[in-house]
Formats: C-alpha cells, structure tokens, sequence
C-alpha cells in the first residue's frame, strides 16, 4: 500500500483546534462566578463546545485537521531534539550553559 498524503494532525487529533485557556477548577469558578449559575453556565457551554469561543485554529496543522508525513517527520525530529536539550539541561543541574 502506498504512503499516505496526509496524516491525522497529532497536536489537535484531527479536531482542527486547540484551547487557548488552561485548566481550571470548580472552586475556581466559584471564586470566578460566586452564586451567578447562569453566567457560570454561560462559560461552561462556551467552554466545552469544540471550536468555541476559547478555542482557535491548530498552531501545527492551521485548522486542516490533517498533515504531510515530511511534516510528521519534522516534529520527530523536533520532539527528539528537544528531548535531548532537556535531558542536556538536567545533566547541568537545571543550570543552562
């Protein structure tokens, strides 16, 4: 079988988009949001709908979902040197040279 033309985007899972806010708790919407549930429910839908309103395009496959295997390959070969910087960094003690 021949190679592919593309490939699933690995950063977002073929999804398109990636969330532009971390994680957070419930505690953290109480402080946020106090006894207000509608607004508290308001961010809720906005948050979880995928491709809402705190998402935006995929920074690896700019929204197409889907890459090139030569692209797949240079994120290898990203992910391999930069494994090595950090195990590069650790053997320093944390210090960078």
């Amino acid at each position: 079988m021949p190679d592919p033309k593309h490939v699933v985007c690995p950063t977002c899972d073929g999804d398109g988009y990636q969330s532009t806010v971390g994680a957070f708790t419930s505690s953290d919407m109480d402080e946020w949001y106090g006894g207000d549930t509608g607004a508290r429910d308001e961010f809720v839908a906005e948050y979880t709908t995928p491709g809402g309103a705190y998402d935006e395009a995929c920074v690896t496959c700019k929204g197409d979902r889907v890459i090139t295997p030569a692209r797949m390959a240079e994120l290898a070969e990203l992910a391999e040197y930069e494994a090595e910087r950090a195990a590069e960094y650790r053997a320093c003690g944390g210090r960078d040279w």
